[in-house]
């Protein structure tokens, strides 16, 4: 492959881990604060804490493999055969794995609940 695809492919997989990441982060936390069972959490409240933590950590599952394949396309843009280039996302995807879904939890996790928090106050004391 020229290095020019090679780029073009490493932006593309950048930009479906920002997807992702995203998507996991802000819409798919809130759909699924429904499917918590009342036997773990009785209060909607708790059910938006839990997923909001837990899914983008799990969205990182997806991300992780995704963003190890952008730099290894970006880096290597020589010619490398697809089974080296996933030799090496596999050898790095655990602690990288581990590391992206730790370090998402201050800014997706509880970054998104302060955020849902002081948009509900502003509404609040905006409207009255």
């Amino acid at each position: 492959m020229s290095s020019r695809v090679l780029l073009e492919a490493a932006t593309a997989a950048f930009l479906v881990r920002d997807g992702v990441t995203i998507f996991g982060s802000f819409t798919l936390a809130s759909c699924c604060s429904s499917i918590i069972p009342d036997s773990l959490a009785l209060q909607p409240s708790l059910k938006i804490v839990i997923t909001q933590i837990a899914v983008p950590v799990l969205s990182q599952l997806v991300a992780t493999p995704l963003h190890l394949l952008g730099l290894d396309m970006y880096n290597r843009q020589y010619s490398v055969s697809w089974s080296e280039r996933f030799a090496l996302i596999l050898r790095h995807l655990p602690s990288a794995t581990v590391i992206r879904c730790v370090r998402i939890i201050p800014a997706f996790g509880f970054g998104c609940l302060t955020n849902i928090g002081l948009r509900e106050f502003f509404h609040k004391h905006c409207d009255e």
